[in-house]
């Protein structure tokens, strides 16, 4: 949150949960966190995603690069 030209090449989010809360001040503020670290990218770079957790799959529309998601079970991609 405090870096202005980070771009991630590769940014991967397992999950989004309530352990650091303690620096985040709300779960909205920690995913808008995650979020800015995902628009940084370009259509060149890869996020990575866990389908099993709602919050990680809330920050979809926000990616700007290459998707991957993943997940302990079988889930359609589309």
């Amino acid at each position: 949150e405090w870096v202005r030209d980070f771009r991630p090449r590769v940014a991967v989010i397992t999950n989004i949960t309530s352990d650091h809360m303690d620096r985040h001040k709300s779960r909205e503020a920690y995913i808008a966190a995650k979020a800015n670290l995902l628009r940084a990218q370009s259509t060149g770079d890869w996020t990575v995603l866990n389908l099993e957790n709602d919050a990680t799959l809330s920050l979809m529309a926000a990616a700007r690069g290459r998707l991957l998601r993943f997940g302990r079970a079988p889930h359609p991609y589309e």
